[in-house]
């Protein structure tokens, strides 16, 4: 466990090989966390593997315990974490947004879950959740003219980050506002 990678993840379920031993790796990961060891306590069954310094044990960021308790199926940034994801804005949210398929994970500090029910998400990568949410969240959250999403999404599409034809697709299941901005966007680009 303590050879584990700084910025790794450990789960109770993927070390315990039995289900008679869950509890013995629960422990073990429990008595790393207080003691010295740089592991601590992310959530319930999950254990991050940090660093030590003078400053204490590093901490993983909000988003990525929701991203790993997700197993970042469908799951990325929304609202203004969308928007500092794409680089539109300087504004560093209080609490990190993100938006999920399906139920919300319960017991994440510091994570606001937004629910989707469109289940081509699924098949997003973090980057194309987020230009999604970005341009949901466009109007009321931007700092900027339409023109810098624009040009936000396709640089990522430039740099092979956005699938535009996942993207399309997926937007057929969003709200009309969403998909008649992807068309524009897309059509201004060609």
């Amino acid at each position: 466990m303590q050879r584990a990678r700084p910025g790794t993840f450990l789960r109770v379920a993927d070390l315990a090989t039995h289900l008679h031993q869950r509890h013995a790796v629960e422990h073990a990961l429990s008595r790393l966390a207080a003691s010295d060891a740089p592991i601590v306590r992310a959530r319930k069954g999950l254990y991050y593997r940090g660093v030590s310094s003078r400053f204490g044990k590093t901490r993983p960021r909000p988003m990525e315990v929701a991203l790993e308790v997700t197993r970042g199926a469908g799951a990325g940034p929304a609202g203004w974490s969308a928007l500092r994801a794409l680089g539109l804005t300087t504004q560093v949210p209080s609490v990190d947004e993100v938006a999920v398929v399906g139920a919300a994970p319960t017991g994440v500090d510091g994570v606001r879950f937004h629910v989707r029910r469109n289940p081509d998400r699924l098949h997003l990568t973090f980057d194309e959740i987020a230009a999604l949410e970005a341009i949901r969240a466009w109007p009321t959250h931007g700092e900027s003219d339409a023109g810098a999403l624009a040009d936000a999404v396709r640089g990522l599409v430039g740099e092979g980050r956005i699938r535009p034809e996942r993207l399309v697709k997926a937007a057929h299941r969003e709200p009309p506002g969403v998909r008649a901005s992807l068309g524009q966007l897309f059509a201004a680009a060609a």
